[in-house]
């Protein structure tokens, strides 16, 4: 932490020392430095999220997930705690044209997945703009939602909470741009993993139109398309359905290549957006329907399985607010609060995914929390998340959300409660 700090302090510095009349730092929201010919720009930024988890009591369970995603025997027990969900520090800003994004998170650690987070130096390139780094693929309204901002503390199973098995942040090339009423952006990258920098490649891309789009009245469409293709070696591509989000237990509903013996193979997604807004009432909706190569049947006769997931999603604000839409990214963000004592949003969400492999008498390739993949004839769940959000000002937001998650797993159903709370601070 001290060496980044360290960078952050001397950038945000150099940017200063490099004009001497430059303006006084500003403090809206963060620091930021600027010189007086826009050339150069320093800004720096924080996020920190501090929750608390408590998973009820399921005597039925077949197997369950304590925290952190160490498979335990869940029947009766109680698994919860509190910690640190992200801290990030983030130094971004401008330099003769290019522009540069370093983020890292300290709650995050190599063994899950490493430490930095968007990575990046970009230009100007034609009508958009060319990255070249660490970027979150283009690949669904929701994932492209700041942490900041999301409206439950868990993101939904069409994310890489779900269906892209945790790949959040992919390295390579991105290029996006957006007009008025329309926005795209494309990627060619690496999937990297906790115990590997490179273990095979993505290529995708979204577009999103927006024919409305102001405060309280938008309207947002949106299409993305995916190929996740794993090399020799590597984990296996593997959507994962969670019950209350990453703290609790996960239904992996398939592998790539599982039976052909190479452990890998390609992963091909489809992904739809619907969201409006209408004053104070947002709704929004995707569905996305992957395609597992050799994830099913024989290595002599091997076929592809079908995995589906969708989320429905709506919240009002109690105080009279309005969701902002953000162009740039095709999603909303945090409203502005109108009153002294902040903002009070209710929020409502009914996920479910599904292994959609029907032939009979035969595994269809899932798995949940310990028991072995491929032991199961039926493979599917679904979630009602209910929550409020308290945005105390634009800096401050606490949070609740109560899960009530089902799984039919064949060999038994499952049917785990949670409650999570969440205080957040950024700048």
């Amino acid at each position: 932490m001290s060496n980044t700090l360290k960078v952050a302090a001397l950038a945000v510095l150099a940017v200063a020392a490099g004009n001497v009349y430059a303006d006084p730092a500003e403090t809206k929201g963060g620091i930021k430095i600027k010189t007086e010919d826009g050339r150069f720009e320093a800004n720096v930024n924080g996020r920190i999220q501090f929750d608390y988890y408590s998973f009820s009591e399921d005597q039925g369970a077949v197997i369950g997930t304590a925290p952190f995603g160490t498979a335990v025997v869940a029947n009766g027990a109680n698994r919860g705690g509190a910690a640190f969900r992200r801290t990030y520090l983030t130094l971004s800003g401008k330099a003769y044209g290019w522009d540069y994004k370093f983020e890292n998170d300290f709650t995050t650690t190599a063994a899950n997945g490493g430490s930095f987070r968007e990575m990046w130096i970009g230009t100007s390139v034609g009508p958009g703009k060319l990255i070249i780094g660490q970027h979150k693929p283009f690949r669904g309204m929701e994932e492209m939602a700041s942490s900041n901002e999301i409206t439950l503390i868990e993101r939904p199973n069409t994310t890489a909470t779900g269906i892209y098995a945790g790949r959040q942040f992919l390295t390579g090339l991105f290029y996006k741009g957006n007009t008025d009423t329309f926005g795209y952006g494309v990627h060619a990258t690496t999937l990297a993993a906790a115990t590997a920098q490179t273990e095979g490649h993505s290529f995708g891309g979204r577009a999103y139109w927006f024919p409305m789009s102001e405060d309280g009245r938008t309207l947002h469409v949106g299409l993305a398309y995916s190929s996740d293709r794993e090399d020799a070696g590597s984990a296996g591509a593997a959507p994962v359905f969670q019950y209350g989000g990453r703290r609790g237990i996960s239904l992996g509903l398939g592998n790539a290549g599982a039976v052909t013996g190479s452990g890998f193979g390609t992963q091909s997604t489809i992904h739809g957006e619907l969201a409006g807004s209408f004053g104070s009432f947002t709704a929004q909706g995707e569905y996305a329907m992957a395609t597992l190569e050799d994830g099913f049947g024989t290595a002599a006769a091997p076929s592809d399985i079908d995995v589906t997931a969708y989320y429905v999603q709506a919240s009002y604000f109690i105080t009279g607010e309005k969701k902002v839409y953000k162009k740039d990214r095709g999603a909303f963000g945090a409203p502005k609060p109108i009153n002294s004592y902040g903002a009070v949003e209710a929020v409502v969400r009914y996920e479910a995914s599904e292994n959609d492999e029907t032939t009979t008498g035969a595994a269809r390739g899932c798995s949940l929390g310990g028991v072995a993949a491929g032991s199961y004839q039926t493979c599917e769940g679904s979630q009602i998340t209910v929550g409020a959000n308290w945005y105390v000002n634009p800096n401050v937001r606490f949070m609740a959300n109560y899960y009530l998650a089902s799984a039919d797993v064949g060999a038994g159903k499952d049917e785990p409660e949670a409650i999570t709370v969440r205080a957040q601070m950024s700048f």
